[in-house]
């Protein structure tokens, strides 16, 4: 079993587009928010996703503790095994539900993915009629190391140093550039693999721009 566990916070535009291809990836999908997200709870009870409450945002003081967030979430749903950390954004095409079940092997790896870039509602559209990778913007990221937007691992994993708490809390944003990278230097190198598929980023003008809270504009 793969849970999925990501934060949707006045995310639910991105979320709207990423959330039906997430049904056909994962054996459990897990959504961490916080009071006052009704959008957010429809999508999640159109698709039978699980919720988490959670009054994490500001833990510690911080503008957007991502990390206390997603502890909160796997604490909660006690989730064991397979976690495949993501963020809202993220499209999985078709054929990635056999990607993750036939290259997803080793307890002690941590599994990632490169991404394209899909800018408006109405490019996604036509990729999902036509299936034409050409109209997203390509991969532009070589790296050996698992970026945020996608990290799957195994919580029994004996490189995961804190397996209560797997996600640093006390580091500050942008999670980029401190938690993400935190986290997966805690695996040797050779066992960073990438998937041999990609997930599609919605929204490109939205990277970057929304690690304290969201500022970009409407994906819609």
């Amino acid at each position: 079993m793969i849970t999925a566990v990501l934060i949707c916070i006045d995310y639910y535009d991105f979320f709207f587009n990423a959330a039906p291809t997430l049904v056909n990836t994962f054996d459990r999908v897990v959504v961490v928010t916080e009071e006052g997200q009704g959008k957010v709870l429809d999508i999640c009870q159109q698709y039978g996703f699980e919720i988490v409450i959670s009054k994490l945002r500001n833990y510690r003081g911080l503008k957007f503790n991502h990390p206390a967030l997603l502890n909160d979430g796997i604490i909660q749903k006690n989730i064991e095994g397979w976690i495949c950390k993501i963020d809202s954004d993220i499209y999985f095409p078709k054929g990635m539900k056999n990607v993750l079940r036939t290259e997803v092997v080793d307890i002690d790896t941590i599994y990632f993915t490169n991404r394209y870039f899909c800018e408006t509602p109405k490019i996604l559209k036509d990729y999902e009629l036509t299936n034409d990778l050409s109209l997203l913007e390509p991969p532009y990221e070589t790296s050996d190391e698992p970026l945020g937007f996608v990290q799957l691992f195994n919580r029994n994993s004996r490189y995961l140093k804190n397996r209560e708490f797997p996600y640093e809390q006390e580091y500050y944003a942008p999670p980029s550039l401190t938690n993400d990278r935190i986290f997966s230097q805690q695996w040797p190198v050779h066992l960073r693999t990438m998937l041999s598929m990609n997930v599609i980023h919605l929204g490109l003008e939205a990277i970057g721009t929304n690690w304290f809270g969201r500022k970009s504009e409407k994906f819609e």
